[in-house]
C-alpha cells in the first residue's frame, strides 16, 4: 500500500533537481519503520529489509516466504522451514512367511498328538495374526489343530512366545483338502523363529493329516496330551527332509 501526503501539489517541478521540488512531495514515501521493513510505496508489498520478510497488500506474509524451496498445493512447510512434498505409502503390507503350498504329499502321523514345526526369517517387525496348514482328514472330520510360535535355539524351536488352539471344534473335511488358520495375534521383531502346528489327542482316526513337499528340513515331535511345552522337552525329535505346508500370515 502506497504511502503519500494527504493532499498533492498542481505546481510544476523546478528546473533545479538538487531543490524538493512538488514531484517529490507528491511521490509515494520511502522509510524504515520501527521493525527494519522498508517502505516502497508500490501499492503491492512492503520490500524485505533487514531479514524480515514483506507483506502483501492484504498485510500478510507470501507464502514464497515462509520457508525454502518452491511452494505448491502439494506440498507442507516442514519443522526445519522447508517446502516438502507430502510422503507417499502409508497403509498395510500382508504377506505369508513359511510355505504357503499345498504339498503334493500327505503325512499320516503314527500317533495322535505329533508336533510340526517349520523355521521362518522375518525381514522386518511385524504383527502374526495366524498360524495354518494345509490339512486334509479320511474320516472327513477332525479335531482342528493348534499352533504356537517358538524362538530359535541354535537352529532348533527353542521356548514358547505364543500359543493358540482349536481343540474343540470338530472340522468337518469332507469336502476336501484346505487352509486352515489359527488366530493368534503377537507382535515380533525381524529374526528367526519357528511356527510349530501340533495334532489333539484324540484318537488316531479323527486326526487330520498335513501336506509337504520334499527337499526340506522341517522337525516333528511327539507331545503328551494336549499341552505346549519348550521344544526340548517333546519326546522323538527328528530332523525331516520335508517341507510341511505350513504359514503365517504376516502383516506390518
Amino acid at each position: 500500500m502506497a504511502v503519500t501526503h494527504a493532499k498533492t501539489s498542481t505546481k510544476s517541478d523546478g528546473a533545479d533537481s538538487s531543490l524538493i521540488r512538488p514531484s517529490d512531495w507528491n511521490a509515494a514515501h520511502v522509510g524504515t519503520n520501527d521493525h527494519g521493513h522498508t517502505a516502497t510505496g508500490d501499492g503491492g508489498s512492503l520490500a524485505v529489509a533487514g531479514g524480515y520478510a514483506p507483506l502483501s497488500s492484504s498485510l500478510l506474509v507470501p507464502v514464497a516466504y515462509l520457508g525454502s524451496g518452491t511452494p505448491d498445493t502439494t506440498k507442507f512447510l516442514r519443522g526445519d522451514g522447508s517446502w516438502q512434498s507430502v510422503p507417499g505409502g502409508g497403509g498395510l503390507t500382508q504377506s505369508y512367511a513359511g510355505y504357503n503350498v499345498a504339498g503334493a504329499s500327505w503325512d499320516v502321523p503314527a500317533v495322535n498328538n505329533k508336533v510340526y514345526a517349520k523355521a521362518v526369517t522375518l525381514a522386518n517387525n511385524c504383527l502374526i495374526t495366524s498360524i495354518g496348514a494345509y490339512i486334509q482328514s479320511a474320516a472327513g472330520t477332525s479335531k482342528g489343530p493348534a499352533v504356537a510360535l517358538y524362538d530359535d535355539s541354535s537352529g532348533s524351536p527353542g521356548k514358547v512366545i505364543a500359543y493358540a488352539s482349536a481343540f474343540d471344534p470338530m472340522l468337518n473335511l469332507s469336502g476336501g483338502a484346505r487352509w486352515v488358520d489359527v488366530a493368534l495375534g503377537v507382535w515380533v521383531v525381524a529374526g528367526t523363529y519357528w511356527l510349530v502346528v501340533r495334532h489333539t489327542a484324540t484318537g488316531a482316526t479323527v486326526v487330520c493329516q498335513i501336506a509337504y513337499d520334499g527337499s526340506g528340513s522341517d522337525k516333528t515331535a511327539v507331545g503328551a496330551d494336549n499341552d505346549w511345552r519348550d521344544w526340548t522337552n517333546f519326546a522323538s525329535i527328528t530332523t525331516t527332509t520335508n517341507k510341511f505346508s505350513i504359514r503365517a500370515n504376516t502383516i506390518r
